[in-house]
């Protein structure tokens, strides 16, 4: 479905709906300290000269009409749905919104080699920010079709509706080649310290990935984009995680022999896993040599 236009580009174009308020992006700009009135709007693009509101303007205000939606999944396909969420308002409040979503699900463990402590998450903090501001920057927003995020057990997808700009190629944007089919949207999150620099979105993705042995992928289509990004911890390591977390549940007390017998591993795995869980703060150490227990904290 289009969305009306009384103009050819959407940005620059005059919003049907003019009564509009800025409350949720005033307080993002004030955060930083960054002016927002009236003047500054004008300059940003989300008013006209004659003080009319744009679409870019209806992008960033309380009633914008474009939406993100979450859904999550048990397994690795959309058989076993779990939960879902929308999220409205100003694109700045769906994005952060989104990215707490997301990131509520995003597995972290960690574990001590020596005196460094070392985090794995499942997806790179960096790989979900990048791909989910990606998606709003470059968006068709000619189409009211929202932002969809899927949230499977292996990986994230992240579809936005519209293809490349018109004469890019994969490769090209692989390449760092930037094109912004949104450019004054972009100048405006650019301003806002959300985007970095242009044309580095996709390599920065790989990059959060370099230490795993998956990478996240794209797929274009010609009026959609898909990010994939990879769930990047184990499957043993998420599994044994799991398991111990839920355990804790319901043992609030418990010896190395009874979880070892639970995981079923040996003595000296047991042992590493009590050290990390000690290290992380969540047990503390009760007694001492073979009557030693631990409570959870």
């Amino acid at each position: 479905m289009l969305i009306e236009s009384d103009g050819t580009s959407f940005e620059n174009t005059r919003s049907l709906k003019q009564d509009l308020t800025f409350d949720q992006t005033t307080s993002f700009f004030k955060e930083l300290n960054i002016p927002f009135n009236t003047e500054h709007q004008r300059t940003l693009g989300l008013r006209t000269t004659d003080d009319y509101f744009t679409n870019l303007g209806l992008l960033f205000s309380d009633q914008c009409e474009h939406t993100i939606k979450c859904a999550r999944y048990a397994g690795n396909d959309k058989l076993d749905f779990q939960d879902r969420k929308e999220f409205n308002g100003s694109l700045l409040t769906q994005v952060e919104a989104a990215f707490a979503y997301m990131d509520l699900y995003n597995r972290k463990t960690s574990h001590f080699e020596g005196l460094k402590r070392i985090e794995k998450e499942s997806y790179p903090s960096y790989a979900l920010r990048e791909a989910l501001i990606n998606a709003v920057t470059h968006r068709d927003y000619s189409f009211s079709s929202s932002i969809l995020i899927h949230l499977f057990q292996d990986r994230i997808e992240i579809v936005s509706v519209g293809g490349l700009v018109k004469g890019l190629t994969v490769t090209d944007i692989e390449l760092g080649i930037s094109q912004s089919r949104n450019p004054k949207l972009a100048a405006v999150l650019y301003r806002l310290k959300w985007i970095e620099s242009y044309g580095t979105g996709l390599q920065r993705m790989l990059e959060s990935y370099k230490s795993s042995s998956v990478k996240p992928s794209w797929k274009v289509g010609p009026n959609a984009f898909v990010v994939t990004l990879p769930n990047a911890l184990p499957d043993a390591e998420l599994r044994d995680d799991l398991q111990v977390t839920e355990w804790l549940k319901n043992h609030p007390t418990f010896t190395s022999r009874e979880l070892e017998t639970f995981l079923d591993k040996s003595k000296a795995s047991t042992r590493k896993i009590i050290s990390d869980l000690l290290q992380e703060g969540r047990i503390t150490r009760q007694g001492k040599g073979p009557s030693t227990t631990y409570k959870v904290n």
